[in-house]
C-alpha cells in the first residue's frame, strides 16, 4: 500500500481496550499506535530471530527510524488477538524491539508512531463494535 491509498481514517489508540470501538470501513480498520505503547497491544508475531532480513530490518530501524510509509497487516487470530505476517512480522518485531531500546532513542525516538491496518473484525466479533450508537450522535 502507498500513502496514496491511506485516505482512509486512522484513528490514533494508546490502548488494548479501544480497539474494541474502531469504525471499520469495507472490513478494515487503520490505527495508528505511538512507538512507547506498542507493547501493550494485542499483536503477536513470530520470526527468525537469526535471520538475516530481521537483523537487516532492526538496523534500518535503529539507523533511519521506523518506516510509516506502509502499514503492517494484522489479520484476526481464534483466540482474540491479532497477528502479523510475512515481511510485516520483520518489520513489526523490528518496530518493537528498537522503540524498548533505552540508548537507540537516548536522543530522539526511533519509532514515533505505527500504523497498522486490522483486517477484517477478531473472529469472536468482539472488534466490530460501532463507536457511536445507530442514532448518528456522539
Amino acid at each position: 500500500m502507498s500513502r496514496i491509498e491511506l485516505k482512509r481514517h486512522v484513528e490514533r489508540i494508546e490502548s488494548p481496550e479501544l480497539l474494541h470501538y474502531l469504525d471499520y470501513d469495507d472490513d478494515c480498520a487503520y490505527v495508528e499506535v505511538p512507538g512507547h505503547r506498542i507493547s501493550a497491544m494485542p499483536f503477536e508475531a513470530s520470526v527468525n530471530m537469526n535471520s538475516n532480513s530481521y537483523l537487516q530490518a532492526v538496523e534500518r530501524v535503529r539507523n533511519t527510524g521506523h518506516d510509516n510509509s506502509s502499514p503492517i497487516v494484522l489479520y484476526p487470530r481464534s483466540d482474540g488477538k491479532w497477528e502479523v505476517q510475512d515481511a510485516d512480522a520483520e518489520r513489526f518485531i523490528a518496530a518493537k524491539e528498537v522503540a524498548g531500546e533505552f540508548f537507540s532513542n537516548l536522543f530522539e525516538p526511533k519509532v514515533r508512531k505505527v500504523i497498522f491496518s486490522l483486517q477484517g473484525s477478531s473472529l469472536d466479533g468482539s472488534y466490530k463494535t460501532p463507536r457511536f450508537s445507530s442514532g448518528g450522535t456522539e
